[in-house]
């Protein structure tokens, strides 16, 4: 029982820290680099669950579309020590 509710726990984990990748697909990342200077400043809300910043651009779709960024640099990177770490220790 134990065993089973740790796999759980790994794949509840593992979800939660896809899941902004995941969610940026849904995205068109439209928001985050047009200025809407009529929504400057605009506190969280139900549309903008973050607030927008000075340039009326949304914060929760900027921080998707960098999350989904860092999230790929560091697969990039695992990918890459991981291969060298094979070549060298096949050595």
């Amino acid at each position: 029982m134990i065993r089973r509710t740790s796999i759980l726990i790994a794949f509840l984990v593992l979800a939660l820290g896809l899941l902004p990748w995941m969610l940026e697909g849904l995205n068109s990342g439209q928001q985050a680099f047009q200025p809407d200077l009529a929504n400057r400043l605009n506190p969280p809300s139900a549309a903008q669950p973050f607030g927008t910043d000075s340039l009326g651009r949304d914060h929760f779709t900027r921080t998707l579309l960098a999350t989904g960024l860092s999230l790929k640099a560091a697969g990039r990177a695992f990918l890459l020590a991981f291969v060298l770490a094979i070549l060298v220790g096949s050595i």
